[in-house]
């Protein structure tokens, strides 16, 4: 992985931790990982688990970087 890649996912791990955490208290952001240069793969937490629904609400949460990346969870 290049500085850069490492850089990246930094910058994105912040904004995205952000987002996430101000619109949906109690999920954390594990990770967040390039997969490639145009795929995320986002690990999400949560106390009562991670199931589908919870994905899909952190997926609305991030809408806006669809527009770059093809979202995995």
């Amino acid at each position: 992985m290049s500085t850069t890649t490492y850089e990246q996912e930094r910058t994105l791990q912040r904004q995205i931790d952000r987002d996430v955490t101000a619109a949906l208290p109690g999920v954390e952001v594990l990770a967040v990982e390039l997969s490639g240069p145009d795929r995320l793969t986002v690990f999400v937490d949560h106390a009562e688990g991670v199931d589908h629904a919870l994905c899909a609400r952190v997926t609305e949460v991030l809408r806006d970087y669809l527009r770059e990346y093809a979202i995995d969870f």
